[in-house]
């Protein structure tokens, strides 16, 4: 299904709910509009039965709006015989542009009622309302404007309802829609009534909503030296207390100190009036808040700054900015959570999460990335982008994994994509067919050391999490053969030896037992001389057990056959020479 409308309609959501009607229980894949690093975007060996897909077109370029139609297409057969579902989301374009094998498949989506969707927002936020309690003139308002809009007025109603819990529905919603309708109005005849030190005022407080009056206070000092504001000629003692310059900006100073604006969401309405409105101060903007960062507010107070900053910086078409502090700010702050605050909104914002994902990709591929901003990625990853594009988050986590020098990052990174892979057979797949992607004399040390250590056969025979345990799936079992037979090959005889004897250890007496031993009765004869090296290191392996010794045994004889048959040899009856009786 391929749906079209126009921007605001709810053509995402629309699409998701689809999606989450078909199997509430599963979570459906986003693609993303494009393929990287060689890999296909989409093809027959990751479509599984029942399977359900979402790829959003909307922010695509011409070239990966065509490239995705020829996608659709040549992928529609396999996704009908699998019983699969992919529903596309069309960007703003007639749909004579569509390829003709496409057309028949599109459906209109419309704009719903505004205040019907209002309430439905409402109630699933625990707010009980009726549509009959929305004005004429907010109506008009909510027909006509998105649903990203109509998600802001959400928002402020459940500000409205923190502030004044005591009150009823109708309060709530009157305060939210006041200053809905009025905000950016209200804003810009303040700024426009205030002197310089007011103006730095508002900033300070939009900055750092919540905050100790100490802080704040610091902070309208900061950005009027930034800013080359000339010093008040009164005495100290002769100057406007702090409490009157607050109040004079609608602020107010609570019990414990700390500041807030008296009117609803007026922190954001301050931080996108001055960088919207004053395009010459964003600079200094950046370094205020640079500064602030650096400084020994609290830590909360850190990473709220860096929050609202990356708002406006992407907001603004400032994303360089981003990219520069997280990278100086990863190698002098002792606390990462900073830096995190302003990597996470390019990675949720609709118009940069694809060029923030591939900020993190470059980043991912440098052994010389500063520690802490790789001990960052991971988390981003798995938290961020995994969410939407697992399989986007296990190639920057294997980048990560194989090309940097730290030995504490490569050991996250591992268990990182252990955590990915675990319970999706499709992800455990895509990463063996990844470290088996470059010929074996050309591939990298840490990927035989990625694979010896993800390829654990406890996590291969387990099944509590999955329909089958993975090393029952025949294309898992193919990969594991052959990266097994690379390792023989390619690698010291020293490195691989304790890895092999976990998979005997593993390997009980049923069929998945069986199958564990067969991938490395299959990969030694693949290798010259595989099978004797392991035959041999079986036989000792045997010998040394004494607990249960008996299952031991019968692992061995069965790994034996399992050679034999391997090698095309017709067993004996005979144990071969040397080994255990």
């Amino acid at each position: 299904m391929l749906l079209h409308g126009k921007p605001g309609s709810g053509r995402q959501s629309a699409a998701k709910m689809l999606l989450y009607g078909l199997n509430r229980r599963a979570v459906f894949r986003e693609l993303p509009d494009r393929a990287e690093e060689g890999e296909a975007l989409l093809d027959d060996d990751q479509v599984e039965a029942g399977d359900r897909f979402l790829l959003d077109l909307t922010a695509s370029d011409q070239s990966a709006f065509a490239g995705a139609q020829q996608l659709i297409v040549s992928m529609m057969p396999t996704i009908a015989d699998r019983r699969a579902h992919l529903v596309v989301v069309l960007p703003d374009v007639p749909v004579q542009t569509l390829v003709p094998e496409l057309r028949g498949f599109v459906v209109e989506i419309g704009r719903p009622d505004g205040p019907t969707a209002l309430v439905k927002h409402l109630r699933a936020e625990g707010i009980r309302g009726c549509t009959e309690e929305v004005r004429p003139g907010v109506r008009q308002k909510l027909d006509g404007d998105s649903l990203e809009q109509l998600a802001t007025l959400v928002g402020l109603v459940k500000q409205a309802r923190e502030r004044s819990l005591e009150k009823d529905f109708t309060y709530w919603l009157t305060a939210a829609i006041d200053t809905w309708l009025r905000r950016d109005q209200d804003v810009a005849a303040a700024v426009k009534e205030a002197d310089g030190t007011a103006r730095a005022t508002l900033l300070a407080v939009a900055m750092l909503h919540g905050s100790h009056a100490d802080v704040v206070h610091r902070a309208t000092a900061g950005i009027l030296r930034r800013t080359e504001h000339p010093e008040p000629d009164e005495p100290l003692l002769a100057r406007t207390a702090f409490g009157h310059r607050l109040e004079e900006v609608r602020a107010e100073l609570s019990d414990d100190r700390s500041v807030r604006f008296k009117d609803l969401a007026k922190d954001d309405a301050v931080l996108r009036f001055f960088w919207d409105n004053y395009p010459d101060l964003r600079t200094k903007l950046t370094g205020w808040a640079d500064e602030l960062v650096r400084s020994s507010i609290p830590p909360a107070d850190q990473a709220a700054v860096a929050h609202k900053l990356a708002l406006q910086c992407l907001r603004t078409d400032r994303a360089g900015d981003v990219t520069r502090l997280a990278e100086s700010w990863s190698t002098t702050l002792p606390d990462p959570a900073p830096v995190a605050a302003l990597l996470q909104p390019g990675l949720t914002d609709e118009r940069w999460a694809r060029r923030a994902r591939q900020q993190i990709y470059d980043w991912t591929g440098k052994a010389t990335l500063p520690d802490s901003l790789a001990q960052l990625l991971i988390p981003l990853c798995l938290e961020k982008i995994a969410t939407h594009y697992p399989e986007q988050a296990l190639v920057r986590i294997h980048r990560l994994a194989r090309t940097h020098r730290n030995e504490n990052v490569f050991q996250a990174a591992r268990n990182a994509l252990i955590l990915l892979c675990e319970a999706d057979g499709r992800l455990f797949r895509r990463l063996l067919a990844r470290l088996r992607h470059y010929p074996v004399e050309k591939r990298w040390g840490r990927d035989f050391v990625i694979f010896l250590q993800v390829a654990d056969p406890r996590l291969l025979v387990r099944d509590d999490q999955r329909t089958q345990p993975f090393i029952a799936d025949r294309g898992i079992a193919g990969e594991l053969t052959s990266l097994w037979a690379d390792v023989l090959t390619r690698r010291h005889p020293r490195d691989w030896p304790d890895y092999a004897r976990a998979w005997l250890r593993a390997a009980g007496p049923d069929d998945i037992g069986a199958r564990l031993t067969d991938v490395l009765a299959c990969a030694a004869t693949r290798v010259d001389g595989g099978s004797s090296r392991l035959f041999v290191l079986a036989r000792d392996w045997v010998r040394e057990q004494q607990p249960d010794r008996r299952s031991a045994v019968a692992t061995y004889t069965r790994f034996v056959e399992q050679i034999d048959r391997a090698q095309n040899f017709n067993p004996t009856a005979e144990y071969p020479t040397g080994a255990v009786k």
